[in-house]
């Protein structure tokens, strides 16, 4: 568990923020061990009075440079619940070592926001012999530019009337003229985004394009000349390397540097019901730290930090996504704004397991019915969905199966039963676009 200390504001557990009680016996004696994930940053670290501000209404702000505002320490952490079974992890690390691995890197700036083919560089040809303080060393001034502190105002109503609450958190600069990503979860809130770069200087923000499913965002600032980052190729980072992260934590931290290893690759982690597949390290995050970057010993970026681990006795477990799905979600964000090629059948539907739940929605019988039709596929509203490829289907999870494991333009040979009457139907998949991006799309009647 997590308190907020009255005093300072600043929270905890219940031994500290790191150090277990050691009047305390150990998980293994008696007090089972407990573990969570939750989403790094705070969104409500103080609040301050002023007038309300609309989602995505401009501001203007002092021009650069301009003096840094306090931010308060106050932390409600977002727990994110998923069971692990743990171990103890040991080993030590050779003070010298030869860095000879040439990981292919991409500057950002070079494909924002046109959508263009990867092609690696060539490696370099003389590696370097470094210490290992020498590669944090080096990781950290090399990359610390391209990272920046976010701050979100949002309006809230509370007992005596609306007030204005702040949060934190951190972002990577794509692009020299003002793409930045983050994760969706930093800017969720709506509001007021302002982004503060290393040399001081605050900027309003926009939302670009958000993709909840990879807790990724893109928004921009109006500005010049800014350090993109280096992206590497994450699939071709290996489980033991340095990993350095750089962020804003407790929102007040901003450029902190720590570091530690990638510990594993392809983690599979439950986060608010949503399954992601993220990079693992036991470099420390803390409230703050989600959309800033973890990188690799030339201070290429190999992934965006979005979540950490909690519980009793629990440290060193950070979680990252890996560089080359943030490459490919902020370029389909930047160009259409949603991400493109996810599959989808365009109908609602509502699973009714008894005839009280079915007659609720004016079906009748039991099973999985179509609520209502999106688009065009071949389905039709109140159609009840007998069978897939012949397999009977008696949830809705049944269905979504089917369609992820489809691509844009299949079609899925579907038994529905409609009117009374058994038929075949081939229902084609489309690519999903979110609702926000499907308005903003001119219809045939306004062409």
């Amino acid at each position: 568990m997590y308190y907020n200390d009255e005093k300072t504001g600043v929270g905890h557990n219940q031994n500290g923020w790191h150090s277990p009680d050691p009047r305390q016996p150990e998980s293994g004696a008696g007090q089972p061990a407990e573990t969570s994930f939750r989403y790094s940053p705070d969104l409500s670290y103080h609040n301050r009075t002023g007038p309300p501000v609309a989602y995505g209404e401009s501001r203007a702000l002092p021009q650069r440079p301009v003096k840094k505002r306090g931010i308060g320490a106050g932390l409600v952490a977002i727990m994110l619940v998923l069971s692990l079974a743990g171990g103890a992890l040991g080993g030590g690390v050779a003070t010298l070592y030869l860095h000879s691995r040439n990981i292919p890197v991409e500057a950002a700036g070079a494909y924002i926001p046109a959508v263009a083919a990867y092609t690696p560089p060539a490696a370099e040809p003389n590696p370097v012999l470094r210490t290992y303080e020498q590669d944090v060393i080096y990781a950290a001034e090399k990359a610390s530019a391209s990272v920046v502190e976010i701050t979100v105002n949002t309006q809230v109503r509370g007992f005596f009337g609306m007030r204005e609450s702040e949060g934190a958190g951190s972002g990577v600069i794509l692009s020299q003229d003002g793409y930045i990503v983050t994760n969706y979860h930093v800017i969720e809130s709506g509001g007021e985004i302002v982004v503060r770069t290393e040399d001081g200087a605050e900027f309003e923000a926009e939302i670009i394009g958000v993709d909840p499913q990879t807790d990724l965002a893109v928004i921009k600032i109006e500005a010049s000349s800014l350090p993109p980052v280096e992206i590497a190729d994450s699939d071709a980072v290996r489980v033991g390397q340095l990993a350095v992260a750089i962020g804003n934590p407790l929102g007040t931290l901003g450029g902190t540097v720590t570091h530690g290893i990638v510990s594993a690759m392809d983690r599979e982690i439950t986060i608010d019901g949503q399954q992601m597949r993220l990079m693992q390290t036991s470099a420390a995050v803390n409230p703050g730290n989600s959309g800033g970057g973890l990188f690799d010993a030339n201070g290429h970026m190999i992934g965006v930090v979005n979540a950490k681990g909690g519980g009793v006795n629990i440290e060193g477990l950070g979680f990252a996504i890996p560089s080359n799905i943030v490459r490919q979600v902020t370029r389909d964000l930047i160009a259409v704004g949603y991400v493109t090629g996810r599959p989808e059948l365009g109908v609602s539907l509502v699973q009714a397991d008894t005839p009280q739940a079915a007659a609720y929605h004016r079906f009748f019988g039991t099973g999985v019915f179509v609520h209502s039709v999106i688009r065009e596929n071949g389905l039709m509203a109140g159609d009840r969905i007998v069978a897939i490829r012949g397999e009977e289907v008696t949830q809705t999870t049944q269905v979504s199966e089917a369609v992820q494991a489809s691509q844009v333009g299949d079609v899925i040979p579907m038994t529905v039963e409609r009117d009374g009457e058994i038929i075949e139907v081939d229902a084609l998949v489309g690519e999903h676009i979110p609702e926000s991006v499907r308005e903003s799309i001119p219809q045939p009647d306004d062409m």
